[in-house]
């Protein structure tokens, strides 16, 4: 019988002994989804903060969306973009991924505000 001080996911591992690998599998394939969209990663960002930040970026461009902005012109590589508030905020080098996810998160209600 479990403990009961032995977590969900330590349950879970214990279950299915290729959780691990999944979850691995998973963490870089939305590393790699952001890496495209011009999101500076560490390496150093646990599954739940990658899976934060790509939420974050999936609303802004949403919201780009909503608002008739064209993410290609929009790139953050863009040397002429349409509007600069619809280019995905670049990542500072000392931001965590949290920080960074709630900057997008504000960015992409300032589109949608019109601001």
């Amino acid at each position: 019988m479990n403990e009961p001080s032995q977590s969900w996911e330590s349950r879970q591992e214990a279950l299915d002994p290729d959780r691990e690998e999944e979850r691995r599998s998973v963490s870089s394939s939305v590393a790699a989804t952001l890496q495209a969209r011009g999101v500076d990663l560490t390496g150093k960002e646990s599954s739940e903060q990658l899976v934060e930040m790509l939420d974050a970026v999936e609303r802004f461009e949403a919201a780009v969306s909503e608002a008739g902005g064209d993410r290609m012109v929009n790139d953050p590589d863009s040397t002429d973009p349409q509007d600069e508030a619809f280019v995905l905020p670049r990542r500072a080098a000392d931001e965590s991924p949290f920080d960074y996810a709630e900057r997008v998160r504000r960015s992409a209600r300032g589109i949608t505000r019109g601001e």
